[in-house]
């Protein structure tokens, strides 16, 4: 039996990794040894977005996250050729994740400017605001060239 300290979100595996990633409702990631059949202890990915919620918070940009909000672990993808990247989506934005470093490289956000039609809220009185769609789920390409991360819900008129 296996006991986690929050809810999984989302996870990832692949044909070349013994490992089952698992995202958590704190943000966290654990991972889980298939073969020994065990929770890794040495290894646990931190919640990445929440130092990127608090640089957004300090630059004053419209609409930042509350300090009491942290941020959901929304979706997992390993890189098909690079088994040491793995892809951590939140509801903010995408990290990379370097396994082997334990670093994360970089942080990926999208941001519809003012005026432009997207991100799944277009009715009259956001379009004219900045906004930054929640992030729902990732891909890459199986060459690893190219990453795509759908950062749109469905609006009321599309379900």
């Amino acid at each position: 039996m296996l006991s986690l300290r929050s809810k999984v979100t989302c996870l990832e595996t692949s044909a070349s990794h013994s490992f089952l990633f698992l995202g958590l409702s704190d943000g966290t990631v654990d991972i889980f040894d298939i073969d020994r059949g065990v929770l890794s202890r040495e290894v646990r990915i931190p919640n990445l977005w929440l130092a990127q919620e608090e640089l957004l918070r300090r630059s004053g940009v419209p609409d930042a996250p509350s300090r009491r909000h942290i941020p959901i672990c929304t979706d997992l993808k390993s890189h098909p050729l690079d088994l040491n990247l793995l892809l951590i989506a939140y509801e903010g934005g995408v990290s990379l994740w370097n396994l082997a470093t334990q670093v994360c490289e970089r942080n990926f956000d999208f941001v519809v400017p003012p005026g432009a039609p997207g991100g799944g809220n277009d009715v009259e009185e956001a379009l004219f605001t900045e906004r930054r769609p929640p992030v729902t789920c990732l891909a890459f390409r199986p060459d690893g060239q190219f990453r795509l991360s759908l950062l749109t819900r469905l609006s009321t008129a599309d379900k």
